[in-house]
């Protein structure tokens, strides 16, 4: 069964208390925390006072949103380690990164080799500590295409390296899901939001169930072990209406698509 949860993103300008209580009242199951204001890398305190604070008000956190950007980070000073440290005090199961700065058609084989290598490592080094890194699937990264996401999870070959999922821009329904299809073996969540065909096409959730009817549906055969949920982001409205409205939406598609 796939669980629902929330991108604390989403609501950026709120305080993570606010948002928890929002997804709790929403009826959502947990919250990926993110490491841009909510749980900044290496705040050890702060991860601990947010996981605590979740799990009190009965949610998860099953991932941390970190923006360690392989081929940038390490080489600005941002130690992987420290993303580790965050999640693990978090009490994250799963780490997103983002799989480099360019569409995979403008990055050299040399280094797309080094970030395979750097995701090799860091993989490593959280498998060792009972967490697992999951690459996100968005534009100006390797996993811009299909074909270069598939490959790259190829490259890399280690049993803690996964993806996220979501609809890319511009494409239609059928390549959509035919890079989830690609990738189903290695997906751990799911990022949901209604925009088609581009970021400025913001609609309500509930208008676009023709195609997450079937993106949820193969989802479900997700064959990870472990939990694997539906985040909720880029909520429709920015407000807590809109995200009480767009996980009653969500909670419905779950339990007639999987």
């Amino acid at each position: 069964m796939i669980k629902t949860g929330l991108c604390s993103i989403s609501f950026r300008k709120h305080a993570p208390r606010e948002i928890a209580e929002w997804a709790k009242e929403a009826g959502l199951q947990g919250i990926e925390w993110g490491g841009d204001v909510h749980v900044p890398h290496g705040d050890a305190a702060v991860a601990e006072e947010i996981g605590r604070m979740t799990r009190e008000l009965g949610l998860a956190t099953p991932s941390y949103g970190s923006y360690y950007r392989l081929g940038k980070s390490a080489d600005e000073g941002l130690e992987f380690e420290k993303v580790l440290d965050s999640a693990a005090k978090l009490g994250a199961k799963t780490i997103r990164i983002w799989p480099g700065t360019q569409n995979a058609e403008y990055v050299k084989s040399d280094e797309r080799k080094k970030m395979a290598l750097e995701a090799r490592r860091i993989s490593e080094l959280a498998g060792k500590a009972g967490l697992s890194v999951a690459m996100e699937w968005h534009g100006g990264t390797l996993t811009s295409t299909n074909p270069s996401s598939v490959d790259f999870l190829r490259e890399v070959g280690h049993a803690a390296f996964e993806t996220y999922w979501q609809p890319p821009l511009y494409q239609t329904p059928e390549y959509c899901l035919e890079g989830l299809d690609g990738v189903l073996s290695k997906v751990r969540h799911l990022h949901v939001f209604n925009w088609y065909p581009t970021s400025n096409d913001h609609a309500a959730l509930a208008e676009g169930e023709r195609s997450w009817g079937r993106y949820l549906s193969a989802f479900s055969k997700a064959p990870l072990p472990g939990d694997h949920y539906a985040f909720l982001e880029h909520v429709h409205g920015e407000s807590r209406d809109g995200l009480l409205a767009e996980a009653k939406t969500l909670k419905g598609w779950v339990t007639k698509y999987s």
